[in-house]
């Protein structure tokens, strides 16, 4: 039985230092690695607004929070009446959502494009059902089991003006 556990541990070990080796390449390589965080996303910046079309076909984007101390993740994106959205499931479970919805400035890449913008949270509760709705469409989930309890949904504005900018 020791030489079981033994073996358990040593597994578990190796699984944690692969993870930590993956997240340090990840924080280090300009953005995720699939579901592995990454740091500050590299790119060329762009003016303007994202391409809605693309936006609208991708399955998804990645996502930089935190100016401080950059966080990059993976996520959905959906392009509802001209403006483009991301979910956050379980987001009270996450950093990232929080840290998106404290401080707003976030950076987008999609096709190794950056766009800064301004993260705002949706709390309107029929907005809210209407995006996990069509998001459940384009991702094929049942709507029921994100609720709006469970999933915050960001709208990714133009940035504001600097001076209005929220420090950190």
């Amino acid at each position: 039985m020791r030489r079981v556990l033994r073996w358990v541990l040593i597994a578990f070990g190796g699984v944690l230092l692969a993870i930590g080796g993956l997240r340090l390449v990840a924080i280090a390589s300009g953005g995720p690695l699939g579901p592995i965080p990454g740091g500050a996303l590299s790119g060329e910046s762009a003016t303007g607004d994202p391409p809605l079309d693309a936006l609208g076909a991708a399955r998804q984007i990645e996502l930089q929070v935190d100016p401080a101390s950059p966080r990059s993740m993976t996520t959905w994106v959906l392009v509802h009446d001209g403006h483009v959205y991301v979910p956050a499931a379980f987001a009270e479970t996450k950093t990232w959502p929080g840290l998106a919805a404290s401080d707003g400035r976030v950076v987008l890449r999609l096709g190794g494009q950056l766009w800064d913008r301004r993260a705002v949270r949706m709390t309107d509760a029929a907005m809210l059902s209407t995006l996990i709705g069509e998001l459940a469409t384009k991702y094929g989930f049942d709507p029921a089991d994100a609720g709006t309890d469970k999933t915050w949904v960001f709208r990714l504005d133009p940035p504001a003006a600097p001076e209005l900018m929220p420090a950190k």
